[in-house]
């Protein structure tokens, strides 16, 4: 839905443009929108002639975001001007500055010789793996595998793709500590053979791409677990797959195809704090893992895991 105002070869209405009923029918708009679902969208003002003019102001007329990159090196503090972004009539305001962790570049050395991780085989016999496929399509799901420890329950016979953990169980938080938060010990491994999806051919992977965590957060855990995640995707081989790290759209990183069959990372660690209750109090904390990744023949895999911290119980 679009809400446009315009007196345009219209016979004039029971409602005048800005009164307090308006507002109350354009509130009543938006409610029921939400309620049925719909987007609804709408002009800046009553029409095309007040959108600028001689009376408008730069400080005063539309605007929109605009951004700078500045390199710097990490691990201490930096004091430094950051470039102004591109600005129209001379007016500029900054809004906010933030700092991202940028992935570790692919090595250009020759690739090294790959052992998959004697941890985690995805091409394990039936019964004995407990492989996660990520819920994708399973003519791809072999392309791109997860595995938590211990494993999840099973779902129709398969381990599930939800996995939780109580903090401070040493079964299954990786610090062993009720810290408010659990450490969930995980692995990836590519290219399977995985006799569980006969319909998917392993083959080479392109490219990858973590959607959630969104590369936007600037939540502490979120900003974390996309570090890590990323360096494993397009991190410098053995210790990461060396592929092209994507971000929204674009390619952030590029790297090179990786057909190395049965391929397991070494075990990452992902962390899910608890939510605050008020009163020293906690509940369960939730972070949800979003893979794509793309082949060498522009097939796509996609891959989600939910990761749940629950609170100890009371003693």
């Amino acid at each position: 839905l679009h809400l446009f105002d315009t007196s345009l070869y219209q016979p004039r209405g029971p409602v005048r443009y800005g009164t307090d009923e308006w507002h109350e029918h354009v509130q009543y708009a938006i409610r029921t929108a939400a309620e049925l679902g719909l987007e609804l969208g709408t002009m800046n003002c009553a029409g095309w002639s007040m959108s600028g003019g001689p009376w408008i102001t730069p400080e005063t007329s539309m605007k929109m975001l605009v951004w700078t990159e500045t390199p710097i090196p990490g691990g201490k503090p930096f004091a430094g001007e950051l470039k102004q972004p591109k600005t129209n009539e001379a007016f500029y305001a900054s809004t906010v500055a933030g700092c991202l962790p940028r992935p570790v570049a692919p090595t250009t050395d020759p690739t090294p010789s790959i052992t998959p991780s004697p941890r985690e085989r995805c091409d394990a016999p039936l019964g004995a793996n407990t492989c996660i496929f990520g819920g994708g399509s399973k003519g791809t799901d072999c392309h791109v595998e997860l595995a938590v420890r211990p494993a999840p329950p099973l779902k129709r016979g398969l381990p599930s793709n939800k996995a939780s953990c109580v903090d401070g169980d040493p079964a299954c938080d990786a610090d062993g500590a009720a810290n408010a938060s659990c450490t969930f010990r995980v692995w990836l491994c590519i290219n399977n053979d995985d006799p569980r999806l006969p319909a998917c051919a392993a083959g080479a992977l392109r490219s990858f791409q973590v959607q959630r965590p969104k590369w936007t957060s600037t939540d502490p855990a979120d900003v974390t677990n996309l570090a890590v995640l990323e360096g494993i995707g397009g991190g410098a081989m053995p210790a990461g797959f060396g592929l092209d790290l994507v971000r929204g759209s674009g390619e952030v990183l590029p790297g090179t195809p990786n057909d190395t069959a049965n391929w397991c990372s070494d075990p990452f660690e992902l962390v899910v704090p608890l939510r605050a209750a008020g009163a020293g109090r906690w509940k369960y904390g939730q972070r949800v893992i979003g893979l794509r990744t793309t082949t060498t023949q522009s097939l796509i895999d996609r891959d989600r895991l939910q990761l749940r911290c629950l609170p100890p119980p009371a003693p």
